[in-house]
Formats: structure tokens, C-alpha cells, sequence
């Protein structure tokens, strides 16, 4: 299946875009999300950074964690959300706990994280 970025920003565009869909581009939308999250429209960005968490692929864990690190709070908060609800904090842990909840006092993906003992 060849993805394009139309095929990516089609999924993520609604106001409530279909996640469980939109996780069907696979690991060929994942070099597109990144793009996103890099762009300054933060909402976008967040969105993107959720749907990479959705993408079951080793190369989706490289896109999170540079997610992780953005300066936008929303976007931070979409991974660990992401992360958490796609049951994947386990397998991640190393840097799920230093950059999502030790990142600055974040108390939002503090919360959302939880301790990574917890979630997945």
C-alpha cells in the first residue's frame, strides 16, 4: 500500500479524526506523522503524535520518543496518552518515564502517564 501525505493529513484533519482507521496506513504513514509533529500546528501535531503510538512498528518508538521532546505540552501529552492507552509504556520504559513525566514537572503527562509500572 503506497501512503501519501493527502492519505495521512485526510485521516487527521476532522475534528475527531478515526484513529483505529487511520492506524491501518501502517508503518509506511510513519516518516509523514513525524513530518507533522515537526510543524508548527500544534493541534495537527498532536494528533500525529497519537496515531504514531497506534502504529505497531519499531520504527514508531524513534518518531515518540522525538515527539516526546517537543516543546509543545499538547503534543507531549498526545504521546503519553498514545502510549499509554495503545499498552506500550512496558515495552518503552527507559525513556517513558525520564522525558514524559520527569520532563520540567509536566503534572499533565505526569497524570496521563501514571507510573510506567502501571499502564500496559
Amino acid at each position: 500500500m503506497s501512503v501519501t501525505m493527502n492519505d495521512v493529513l485526510a485521516y487527521l484533519e476532522p475534528d475527531e479524526p478515526n484513529y483505529a482507521q487511520a492506524a491501518k496506513l501502517g508503518q509506511d504513514a510513519l516518516p509523514y506523522l513525524k513530518e507533522i509533529i515537526d510543524k508548527p500546528e500544534v493541534i495537527l501535531a498532536s494528533k500525529a503524535a497519537y496515531l504514531v503510538s497506534l502504529i505497531k512498528s519499531d520504527k514508531s518508538i524513534s518518531i515518540l520518543e522525538h515527539a516526546a521532546r517537543n516543546n509543545e505540552p499538547i503534543v507531549r501529552i498526545a504521546v503519553a496518552s498514545g502510549i499509554r492507552r495503545a499498552g506500550r509504556a512496558r515495552r518503552i520504559r527507559g525513556w517513558y518515564r525520564r522525558v514524559l513525566a520527569g520532563r520540567g514537572g509536566s503534572t499533565a503527562a505526569s497524570a496521563l502517564c501514571g507510573r510506567p509500572s502501571d499502564a500496559g
